[in-house]
């Protein structure tokens, strides 16, 4: 089984020298993003995007936590204080929107 993220067809090489502190660096970062350094240091010398799996666990995670806030918001009909609820609610449900919105476009740190 081929890997998937190694680009097809390359057969040049290009050597570099970096201290081992850098390599470490760059190895955590690859493995990071589940690339191989080679991948990794492609996509980011040509700019290509790199998404963590830690991103994309986190985005996974917000998109649980909207549906829930969704669903929620369709259960407190009826509530003592629903009107509270209800803007409580709705102000997490806009966050979490937020900060998928932020991994997706890499602005969060």
């Amino acid at each position: 089984m081929t890997n998937p993220t190694r680009t097809k067809g390359t057969n040049s090489r290009i050597e570099i020298r970096i201290t081992e502190e850098e390599k470490a660096i760059l190895r955590n970062q690859a493995n990071s993003a589940s690339l191989t350094m080679s991948e990794y240091l492609r996509r980011s010398v040509l700019g290509k995007r790199i998404i963590s799996t830690m991103d994309q666990k986190a985005a996974g995670e917000l998109a649980r936590l909207g549906g829930l806030q969704k669903y929620l918001l369709t259960q407190i009909k009826g509530l003592p204080d629903e009107e509270g609820m209800r803007k409580g609610l709705n102000s997490t449900l806009l966050a979490v929107q937020n900060a998928l919105g932020a991994l997706k476009t890499g602005t969060m740190r």
